[in-house]
């Protein structure tokens, strides 16, 4: 197990969220990918995925 220091990601994401430059703010991030729970799982209705960035 190891832990990363992703603080100059945060602060490369914020500073182009800021300059108005979402869509390159997106692209250093992982991609993000809704977990294949089967039909039928209690509380999945309630659950909303909004995608990533191919969204």
């Amino acid at each position: 197990m190891a832990i990363t220091d992703v603080t100059p990601l945060a602060r490369e994401v914020h500073a182009r969220v800021r300059a108005g430059e979402t869509a390159a703010a997106t692209a250093p991030l992982p991609q993000d990918h809704p977990y294949p729970a089967p039909e039928g799982t209690p509380g999945l209705g309630r659950v909303s995925w909004r995608g990533g960035a191919d969204a």
